[in-house]
């Protein structure tokens, strides 16, 4: 009888476990489907974290564009004062003259994307010359009978050929058949001076390659030879295979001993001797160095050598010329016509910057004014500047911009940053380039 009530008693207590455990377990169980539902996200809070995403990744892609054209605006600077450099170097190892000449873009002629090393200057000095009068028999640069363009001399628009000659002044050098200038000329080497009348424009007829612009690049010739002769810039246009004949822009020093009517200058004891200057030569295995994609040499916000720039008259169609080399001497100065210019400041700048604004190229106390962002490039006229829309003006929004400076009477270069104040409020910098001669705010 105990046992038995023994029993149901340990039975009552099982089940009333068994009942406990399974009200705890649901209990437990709905916990967990509670903390589920309320760890889930609702739409709007998926939104606003992917708005938040969003944001923060255009944040950084700007800081990041931000900083990589910062820095290629950086490298480039850096990459052309080690070419300035290379080259000086290069002309102290090699004890004669070394540069760099500068490449203008394709697209823009008045942006440098490049430099490539160049060597000395080479001289020639084959057969012998005469000196003439300039004669009215223009049938020269093609025998055809016809007035063919750079042949109209004296602007008469006809064809002369009197044999007499048209004035008093000795301007044409006339070489014999062994002088070998018309080869010179097919091989690129007396370069191309279109500006016949020196007027500053191209004229009708001027245009000798076809490229539509005032190429103004010549080579020097020294009458006579030796220490005695004087320097005189040439014009090529009447060389042909046939007729060895350069001109000379400016006259020839000394007096002709025969009559003014004749062609022939000196019946005899003239100069037999010269020295032509050629433009320097490439050097061999040299390729270009080209700096980084979307960095460029802005020449007219550059303070450049005048002879660089096109003529006052032209500024507005004639690129610079094509033929700018910075040639060292083996002492590491500048060495060259360049070389009076104490010193090139060379504006870099982004490409997409240079691309919105115009060309003023007009030289103002010695220096360039910068281009200035308007609504179209190269206008007829100069419209006058905006104040606070120019590329020096801090306010405005453009990119990373340096200066690389090159001290012509020392051969130093150094890398600063553009000073753009604007203390006048005319729209362009004070001294932007100040910084290349008071040592402060330097860039590395």
């Amino acid at each position: 009888m105990y046992g038995t009530q023994v029993t149901s008693f340990a039975n009552s207590g099982r089940n009333c476990a068994d009942s406990f455990r399974n009200r705890y377990n649901l209990a437990s169980l709905q916990r967990v489907v509670n903390q589920s539902r309320r760890s889930g996200f609702t739409l709007v809070e998926l939104l606003v974290v992917v708005a938040i995403l969003l944001i923060l990744i255009v944040m950084t892609v700007s800081a990041i564009d931000f900083t990589f054209s910062s820095e290629k605006v950086k490298s480039a600077a850096r990459q052309v004062q080690s070419a300035l450099e290379g080259a000086r170097g290069r002309a102290m190892f090699a004890k004669e003259p070394r540069g760099l000449r500068l490449l203008v873009d394709q697209d823009d002629p008045r942006i440098v994307t490049g430099f490539i090393y160049v060597g000395a200057a080479m001289n020639w000095s084959e057969g012998q010359i005469s000196l003439e009068r300039p004669d009215f028999n223009e049938d020269t640069i093609i025998a055809n009978g016809r007035l063919d363009p750079g042949e109209d001399t004296n602007g008469n628009g006809r064809l002369d050929g009197d044999g007499t000659a048209d004035s008093n002044v000795v301007k044409i050098v006339r070489g014999d058949p062994s002088s070998g200038w018309y080869t010179l000329k097919q091989r690129g080497y007396m370069g191309l001076f279109e500006d016949l009348n020196l007027n500053g424009v191209l004229d009708p007829g001027e245009d000798q390659n076809g490229n539509g612009l005032l190429d103004l690049d010549a080579p020097r010739i020294k009458i006579p030879a030796g220490e005695n002769g004087s320097w005189y810039t040439v014009l090529t246009y009447r060389l042909t295979a046939t007729n060895q004949i350069l001109e000379l822009t400016t006259p020839y020093r000394d007096p002709a001993t025969t009559p003014a009517s004749l062609v022939t200058a000196f019946q005899s004891g003239g100069p037999k001797s010269y020295l032509l200057e050629l433009p320097p030569r490439i050097l061999p295995d040299s390729q270009p160095i080209l700096l980084p994609e979307g960095v460029c040499i802005d020449l007219d916000g550059s303070k450049v050598p005048a002879a660089w720039r096109p003529p006052t008259a032209a500024l507005q169609s004639a690129p610079y010329i094509g033929r700018m080399d910075v040639m060292f001497s083996p002492r590491g100065t500048v060495t060259g016509s360049i070389a009076a210019s104490g010193l090139i400041n060379f504006y870099l700048t982004e490409r997409k910057d240079v691309l919105r604004t115009v060309n003023f190229g007009v030289v103002v106390g010695g220096t360039a004014t910068p281009r200035s962002p308007v609504n179209s490039n190269y206008p007829d006229t100069l419209p006058p500047p905006v104040p606070g829309q120019n590329q020096f003006d801090s306010d405005n929004q453009i990119g990373q911009r340096l200066g690389v400076t090159l001290f012509t009477q020392t051969g130093k270069i150094s890398t600063h940053e553009i000073n753009a104040t604007d203390s006048d409020a005319n729209g362009y910098a004070d001294n932007p380039f100040q910084y290349a001669t008071s040592g402060g705010a330097t860039s590395q």
